[in-house]
């Protein structure tokens, strides 16, 4: 199955589920998905900007704290599966 055939089945089950109401309101959900993780994205590269910039100059780099880094993981993911 190619990546075309793959998305419009994709869209097609949702359709037929009835969690969208027309094919407008899921490319809708699917631009807002999308405009999300682009902020969130954008986000995440202004926090390493100076981070990154810091450690091009020779300077010490970033405290690594993975327990807060797999918190703030599962919340994305949490949050991420409440949105559909």
């Amino acid at each position: 199955m190619s990546k075309k055939e793959s998305v419009e089945q994709f869209v097609s089950l949702q359709l037929q589920s009835g969690r969208f109401p027309s094919y407008e309101a899921l490319v809708r959900h699917a631009i807002e998905v999308f405009q999300d993780s682009e902020l969130e994205l954008d986000q995440i590269a202004e926090q390493l900007r100076a981070p990154v910039e810091a450690l091009q100059r020779g300077e010490p780099g970033l405290e690594l704290d993975l327990e807060k880094i797999k918190r703030d993981g599962r919340k994305r993911l949490a949050a991420a599966s409440n949105r559909c």
